[in-house]
């Protein structure tokens, strides 16, 4: 029985995502949306080593949709269809509920069959899910091979944010051309090994989950959900 200190249980996942979500839906006071923030969510991401993933996340996601609010709302209706606190309000439940959803869908490498079959996720649908999850790595990798090659020609001066988005046009054929190549390379690959009947044969190794880890996300989401209910009735 193997066991890892970072992985939630997969029925606890989805409670977490549902309970979240419409407490989240629920509450319309930015306090308690904060709170929730800097008291759940953060430290499970801290916990789950996954920070960075969260702050690149909040960075190209959020704040492209925060300053759309802005523009909006407050520059081109001055206000009149909802003020500052309708952009914060607005924008601090977006990114509760983004948050929620990748905290969801971060799972350990190890782990992703075993959560999805704990789904009732199976045959083709399983590896459907399954390939999508490797074409985000697969754009990752070809990204900083496309953004390697560039720099080591000469068209980048400087490793810095601002010169990688300015490569972002000249890459986006090439990056495109390239995942498709290596998908259509996974699908044939998959299908000469019969990946269908190893997954069936292969019974996955059970999985010891991290009893307090899994508590306080149960209790967490429990309890916001539960706020969120007497929220909107008392309010």
């Amino acid at each position: 029985m193997e066991t890892n200190n970072l992985y939630i249980n997969p029925y606890i996942r989805v409670l977490f995502a549902v309970f979240g979500i419409a407490g989240t839906l629920l509450i319309n006071r930015i306090s308690l949306l904060i709170c929730f923030y800097l008291v759940v969510i953060l430290p499970l991401f801290i916990c789950g080593q996954q920070v960075k993933k969260h702050i690149q996340l909040m960075l190209f996601g959020m704040l492209p949709v925060f300053l759309s609010f802005v523009l909006l709302y407050i520059l081109v209706l001055k206000g009149n269809e909802g003020g500052w606190n309708f952009v914060f309000m607005r924008t601090s439940k977006l990114i509760l509920i983004t948050s929620i959803i990748q905290l969801t869908l971060l799972i350990p490498a190890p782990f992703l069959i075993h959560t999805f079959q704990q789904w009732r996720l199976k045959e083709e649908s399983l590896i459907t899910v399954l390939g999508s999850f490797t074409v985000w790595t697969d754009i990752r990798f070809r990204a900083q091979q496309i953004l390697t090659a560039r720099f080591s020609r000469g068209f980048i001066r400087k490793r810095t944010f601002t010169e990688k988005i300015k490569q972002f046009p000249p890459i986006l054929i090439p990056l495109v051309i390239g995942i498709l190549r290596t998908s259509t390379e996974r699908a044939e690959s998959w299908e000469s090994k019969n990946i269908l009947h190893l997954i069936e044969i292969n019974q996955t190794e059970k999985i010891k989950t991290p009893l307090l880890l899994n508590v306080f996300v149960c209790l967490s989401a429990s309890i916001w959900m539960i706020t969120g209910v007497l929220v909107f009735f008392i309010t």
